[in-house]
């Protein structure tokens, strides 16, 4: 049977990437439940090259897309558009707890960008004010989470390559928001690890020809980029001792995929299951 390809030109975001429609720049958002509206947005785009369909196991039809799942503390003082307003000396205690907040990509087709063909671009738009982690997933359609295929994982920190994390920090008002330029990830691989369930697969950004999203990123519009910034926030308090690396008001430990329930511990959150 001949599949027919879903594909959805990033120009046809317009009700996503601003009142211009512009492919990549940023404006208004809102979360995939459409409970809350966010005026000031950033856009993360690049392109995906997958395994064949075969060895990903998806039903035919069946469309993938990019999720972010960001954190958010009721009452955090935040600063503007932006990450939380920190003092020096971090007097401003980083909540311990965190309610998700989930932000789904535009489907594509899953034999899209797989096998020998081109890879396929993708685009998602979250807020600059909320950290987020990236997972792709299979959608289930509508808003809600899909099922997870894979995270996306890079270096902490130029100072120790061997740490890795999926938490892209909040950036300031200053250097994100309306008219600002995407943040471009170049083209991402998926690995499939052998003998693990779909959602053990990895996307490792800064690899091959893609990029590491704190190379991109200044928190503290320092002039210096996260990956080689020992104080991303500006805070005073070097990131190894900061239980808030970014600034946001809530502890990095609690924006992970792992501070998602997980009963049956397979490292796939329950919500993408």
């Amino acid at each position: 049977m001949k599949r027919t390809l879903m594909l959805i030109p990033l120009a046809l975001l317009t009700g996503c990437l601003g009142a211009g429609g512009e492919a990549g720049i940023a404006g208004t958002c809102s979360d995939s439940f459409g409970t809350r509206t966010y005026t000031n947005c950033r856009v993360f785009r690049g392109r995906l090259q997958l395994p064949h369909q075969s060895t990903l196991g998806a039903e035919e039809g069946k469309a993938f897309q990019l999720a972010a799942i960001g954190f958010q503390a009721a009452g955090a003082g935040k600063a503007d558009g932006g990450a939380a307003a920190k003092p020096d000396g971090a007097a401003t205690k980083a909540a311990d707890k965190a309610q998700w907040v989930l932000f789904n990509g535009e489907p594509f087709a899953a034999d899209a960008g797989s096998g020998q063909q081109a890879s396929v671009p993708f685009a998602i738009m979250v807020p600059c004010e909320v950290s987020v982690n990236l997972a792709l997933q299979l959608a289930r359609g509508g808003d809600v989470p899909g099922v997870q295929v894979a995270s996306l994982r890079f270096v902490s920190s130029s100072a120790d390559t061997a740490a890795t994390r999926t938490l892209i920090p909040a950036q300031p008002a200053a250097s994100c928001g309306t008219r600002s330029a995407p943040v471009d990830l170049g083209q991402l691989k998926l690995v499939l690890a052998k003998n693990k369930p779909l959602g053990a697969g990895t996307i490792t950004l800064g690899q091959g020809k893609s990029k590491n999203p704190l190379a991109l990123l200044d928190t503290d519009n320092d002039q210096a980029f996260d990956l080689t910034d020992a104080d991303d926030d500006g805070d005073g308090i070097a990131d190894i001792s900061d239980a808030d690396a970014d600034g946001d008001g809530i502890k990095d430990s609690a924006q992970t995929f792992a501070a998602l329930d997980d009963k049956n511990k397979d490292g796939v959150p329950d919500m993408f299951q």
